[in-house]
């Protein structure tokens, strides 16, 4: 057996005004060690450099992944300054470590050496990818270009925080109040509930709808009246920007123009024509080019039906709603009652059927059908919040392979979204002990109220499910001698949401929704029939949203190709976009891209074709389970070894081969949205 000494993060004790001290602290250890491991050698050695390197940078990981994670769910000034303050610590480390030319060329003497082939082939693909990024981040520059760069790199670190902290400031800086009861037909219940509860917390009287997501979805795809809708959307869609309810007081227009000057700078110093070309060097798709045509692959028959589709709902509108025109903020409302119409589903009346801990039980019992992965409950757990969750997870054996930590209730204080990250990693320490890797698992969900439990819409689950995925592949890796391949960690950017995208589909699985449908109060389940609507309906204005979709993958790529600026640059660009994928034209002033932080402070720019990359190996990968009947053993365990254990350890081409003996085919997204059909 394993020497296992595991410590779960301790965060009652985290004290804010000790923390960049503390970092501080670690930094100047981290670059003493450095130091005495690169003199104290003439003959480098994974054992001799890496796996000490390795151990110091894990104890920064674990420390600064909590202060990371504190700043996005329970966000205060207190965090956030400590945050601020410590993100230019940060930057200029990674940046003096990219950069560092005797680090470099020690990797180099290890890759070269006669014991390079006695490596793991975890620790071969650390090497590789290290040596990547050492060129990536300018190793070989002059002296005046490698500052160039750390200022470059310093510099779009912090803008990124100020573009996040301003899109979290203004989405709670404004709230539609409502007097008029009247104006409340169609809003559920609980929604008008908690917007009580707001006005009254505001010493306001009647109703006071924020800008979080769920009550803005619930709002624009059930409130009857046009005038509330049309507010909401208007506020919703000029958020962090230059015109709307608070224009100008949380602007990232000169953010986002600050940035893609910045990092097409970055980039014309490290030798890439532009952006897009320096983000790709690290990707799957290795040129912009190739981005373009698989978004036209997809586009062409995509946004020839979404028009179909839209014209229908005109049609229904005009005929059923007396809505002769359709605006942007008529789409949600009138998409929701032609569901209905056609399939007799709706999202608020499947809520009482799919309760937060049903839907996460049948969620548990569907990794263990597959993976043999058992969750077990860690009581009273040291947690930043009492709504907070925490797990075990343990294969068939018995054995111990993970943590997780589930956070699924909307709050004040809590980024909006949904996503996963980490803790900590698994890796061998020099000591010889074992660290099993730790998993966040956030959502915004609606929380329960009184006696009345989260009850989540089925876009939800699927959520639920998507971010579990992510986790999977973190949680389940079994490569311990190379963290940074480990994991999530190393994976290519387009390849990141395959295993999520696929456990979407294990929502829509019949024996999972059976299990974990049935209504709250009487226990009754999901009809037969319900499952079946609900399937016809899974596809319902599939190519509208594929050809969305489309529309941020195209405007994030023209964008990063760019090389030059102005003031007016993101809004020409998204028009651009708009010109070719967009089926429903939006209300002017629209500003989606000023709070899209997906591109600006997420991670994803020049990359957000990944979701569309990923999506087609997943549906590709489910597709297969199903030819071979579902739950199939085999082609379970084939996953779980050829996609969740490697982690970043081997290319995900080749990966998605050995499990599937061939190459993913986009055509098959397309049939299985319904957009394109067989015979």
């Amino acid at each position: 057996m394993p020497n296992l000494k595991q410590t779960l993060p301790n965060f009652s004790s985290i004290s804010y005004d000790s923390v960049q001290s503390e970092l501080e602290a670690i930094l100047a250890n981290n670059r003493l060690e450095l130091e005495r491991l690169l003199s104290a050698k003439s003959h480098y050695t994974w054992a001799n450099l890496l796996a000490p390197l390795e151990e110091a940078d894990d104890q920064l990981h674990r420390f600064w992944s909590r202060i990371s994670h504190l700043n996005s769910v329970r966000h205060c000034d207190k965090i956030r300054s400590v945050y601020e303050s410590c993100i230019p610590l940060l930057s200029a480390y990674g940046t003096e470590l990219s950069q560092h030319e005797g680090l470099y060329q020690a990797i180099v003497h290890i890759g070269s050496s006669f014991e390079y082939d006695a490596l793991t082939t975890s620790q071969k693909k650390s090497i590789e990818y290290a040596l990547r990024d050492f060129r990536l981040a300018g190793v070989h520059l002059s002296k005046p270009d490698k500052k160039i760069v750390a200022e470059l790199s310093e510099s779009l670190a912090t803008l990124s925080t100020q573009f996040s902290n301003h899109v979290l400031d203004a989405t709670q800086a404004w709230s539609l109040s409502v007097t008029d009861e009247s104006q409340l037909a169609g809003i559920p219940e609980h929604v008008c509930a908690m917007a009580k509860a707001k006005a009254e917390s505001s010493n306001k009287e009647g109703w006071c709808f924020s800008l979080d997501f769920p009550v803005y979805y619930a709002v624009m795809s059930q409130a009857e009246d046009r005038s509330v809708r049309e507010s909401m959307y208007r506020a919703y869609v000029t958020r962090a920007s230059d015109v709307g309810p608070n224009a100008g007081e949380f602007d990232n227009s000169p953010i986002m123009q600050a940035m893609l000057d910045k990092r097409f700078s970055l980039a014309e110093v490290l030798g890439f024509d532009n952006y897009a070309h320096y983000a790709l060097a690290t990707r799957m798709v290795k040129k912009p080019e190739d981005v373009i045509s698989f978004i036209d692959t997809l586009a062409k028959p995509s946004v020839k039906k979404a028009k179909e589709e839209l014209s229908a709902l005109e049609a229904f509108s005009k005929e059923s709603l007396e809505i002769d025109t359709l605006s942007a903020w008529d789409v949600a409302f009138a998409s929701e009652r032609l569901r209905q119409d056609q399939y007799d589903v709706s999202q608020e009346a499947l809520r009482p059927y799919f309760p937060f801990h049903q839907v996460q039980e049948a969620l548990f019992d569907t990794i263990q059908r597959l993976f043999g992965i058992k969750a077990n409950v860690i009581e009273n757990c040291d947690a930043w919040h009492d709504d907070v969750m925490l797990y075990s997870l343990s294969d068939a054996e018995g054995k111990l392979r993970s943590y997780c930590y589930i956070d699924v209730y909307a709050r004040s204080d809590k980024q909006g979204g949904a996503w996963m990250n980490d803790l900590q990693g698994k890796r061998k320490r020099v000591d010889g002990s074992e660290q099993l890797p730790i998993a966040l698992v956030n959502c915004n969900f609606m929380p329960p109220d009184g006696d009345r439990p989260s009850l989540l819409t089925f876009d939800d689950v699927e959520t639920l499910f998507h971010e579990f995925g992510h986790a999977l592949q973190h949680m389940l890796t079994t490569v311990d001698s190379a963290a940074d391949v480990a994991g999530i960690s190393g994976i290519p950017w387009d390849a990141v949401e395959f295993p999520s995208q696929f456990m979407e589909h294990w929502a829509w699985d019949r024996s999972v929704m059976t299990q974990m449908a049935k209504h709250y109060e009487t226990k009754e389940p999901l009809s037969e029939t319900m499952m079946d609507n609900m399937n016809r309906a899974r596809h319902f204005q599939s190519a509208m949203r594929m050809a969305r979709q489309l529309e941020f993958s195209w405007f994030d790529m023209a964008l990063h190709t760019q090389t030059s600026f102005s003031e007016d640059s993101v809004i020409d660009t998204l028009k651009k976009a708009e010109s070719q994928f967009a089926v429903v034209s939006a209300c002017d002033p629209y500003r989606f891209p000023h709070t899209f932080s997906h591109l600006f402070a997420g991670g994803y720019a020049a990359g957000y074709y990944s979701y569309k990359w990923a999506e087609v190996m997943a549906v590709d990968a489910y597709h297969l389970f199903q030819a071979r009947g579902g739950f199939d053993k085999k082609t379970a365990h084939d996953f779980l070894r050829y996609v969740l254990e490697p982690g970043g350890s081997e290319e995900p081409e080749v990966l998605f081969r050995q499990f599937a003996d061939r190459d993913p085919d986009p055509m098959v997204l397309l049939y299985h949205d319904g957009i394109l059909q067989k015979g």
